[in-house]
């Protein structure tokens, strides 16, 4: 999983959710976050699995009967990661509004009565300029713009399990070729945009041999792509000798190279 911060805000469709065209609804509190300023329009991960949380099933809960609201009843916008039926499903929901330890949002789903439209799930990545989940949905962006991802001819395969979230992007050789997308600026979308945030799970597999990973490519927006007065903008992620991460930028120098946290 990768994204890039962009700065578009979330419209609210203004659609409330009726309780009672629902069979069941799960509360939810969104309790990991201790900050004290208000956080807007966060991406939310919900995870289902069997009988988890407390309440569910997938025998009562067709895919396409979810519905997300905040306290207040407001539909929210959600994209469903992944769906599996037999294991664990992920969804991303959209919550306007996290601020302390005690957010409140509420899964419906099941019942026969009439549901409001889902949200389009582009809406969920609106703050972002790039989201690329991999696993079943292989390399395509789930915000929607003109970025686009690729592989070139590197050994990278779909990966289904075990990922962090979801399903993954699995490469399988240790050299420079990376996950490649579009360059942010090039494509328009961070035209006017100075500062971005990138982010993701990385799991090096070679930890104990630091040779193997030594200069192993794993996400690049190619500096090809952008030529800003011959320097070349873009970046490159690339693992160096073991848990060490470095990033490349401009011309190719490497201003950040520290120890990653390993799960």
């Amino acid at each position: 999983f990768a994204a890039l911060v962009a700065g578009v805000s979330f419209v609210s469709s203004g659609e409330m959710v009726d309780p009672s065209a629902f069979e069941m609804k799960i509360e939810y509190v969104v309790s990991g976050y201790s900050g004290s300023t208000t956080i807007t329009d966060l991406p939310v991960l919900v995870r289902l699995r069997g009988e988890e949380p407390s309440g569910f099933s997938y025998a009562r809960c067709p895919q396409d009967s979810i519905r997300f609201a905040d306290s207040e009843g407001n539909l929210l916008a959600h994209e469903v990661d992944t769906w599996n039926s037999s294991g664990e499903s992920t969804i991303w929901v959209k919550i306007p509004q996290v601020s302390g330890k005690t957010t409140e949002f509420t899964m419906y789903f099941g019942g026969a009565g009439a549901k409001p439209a889902a949200l389009d799930a582009k809406s969920v990545w609106s703050n972002y300029a790039a989201v690329f989940h991999g696993g079943a949905q292989s390399y395509a962006n789930a915000v929607g713009n003109a970025i686009v991802g690729s592989v070139g001819s590197d050994k990278v395969t779909v990966q289904t399990a075990p990922c962090k979230v979801g399903g993954g992007i699995n490469k399988s050789s240790c050299n420079y070729k990376p996950f490649n997308f579009t360059n942010p600026v090039k494509a328009g979308v961070l035209a006017s945009v100075k500062n971005m945030t990138l982010s993701g799970w990385f799991c090096p597999d070679k930890y104990k041999n630091d040779s193997d990973t030594l200069g192993t490519g794993i996400l690049a927006c190619s500096r090809s792509a952008w030529d800003d007065a011959n320097n070349k903008n873009g970046f490159a992620l690339m693992c160096e000798a073991g848990t060490w991460l470095s990033l490349s930028i401009g011309a190719g120098h490497n201003p950040i190279s520290k120890p990653a946290t390993q799960e």
